[in-house]
């Protein structure tokens, strides 16, 4: 039987996750990283609200720490993606509106179903339909994605599933939050070489 790590792990994890969005927003105010405005914005508001009702249902603020990191973070990058213009370089498409739209939606059927299974499902919905725009982003522009914060996520969501009594559904969210930052991790330090069908 593996133990789980102390609860104070939380807070190096939530600090760990700050780190490395604050690498992202300077990489977005001085133009090196082009942040999707569809993925960090209902980024930052899935994860605030997340905190809040936690906050809310009396959970300690270790256990709230890493998912209010995950909105913070989010909020100022999504911030200087609406004022930087360097940022605004690629625009919108039709698909990002669309990721957006079934992210919002899912948002609003997960603040509805309140707790249990099906809201970890939407809430998992909504992250993912945030993300395809910036998964899409990480294959098609590697160059203006920062991978430090997908990594330092994905390693402050492990530290936090690391620390539950049990892996049951609390676990659910952020092995998937690991899974989908590694990937964009992943793709972004990849070797870069055409495939024949992106030519």
């Amino acid at each position: 039987m593996i133990l789980p790590l102390p609860g104070w792990v939380a807070w190096p994890a939530a600090g760990l996750a700050l780190a490395g969005f604050a690498g992202y927003a300077r990489d977005t105010w001085t133009g090196r990283a082009a942040p999707n405005r569809v993925s960090w914005v209902m980024w930052a508001s899935a994860a605030s609200i997340a905190a809040a009702a936690g906050w809310a249902q009396g959970l300690p603020p270790r256990q709230v720490a890493v998912t209010a990191a995950l909105g913070l973070g989010p909020a100022v990058v999504a911030l200087l993606a609406l004022r930087v213009p360097a940022a605004l370089r690629e625009p919108l498409s039709g698909w990002h509106w669309c990721c957006g739209f079934l992210s919002a939606l899912a948002l609003g059927a997960w603040l509805g179903a309140g707790r249990g299974r099906v809201a970890v499902i939407l809430a998992v919905g909504a992250d993912l339909a945030a993300a395809l725009p910036t998964i899409g982003h990480a294959w098609a522009d590697p160059d203006g994605e920062t991978p430090g914060t997908y990594l330092a996520s994905a390693t402050a969501a492990v530290l936090a599933m690391a620390t539950l009594p049990q892996w049951g559904l609390a676990a659910w969210f952020p092995a998937y939050a690991a899974a989908v930052c590694a990937l964009i991790a992943a793709l972004v330090v990849r070797p870069r070489r055409k495939h024949w069908l992106f030519r």
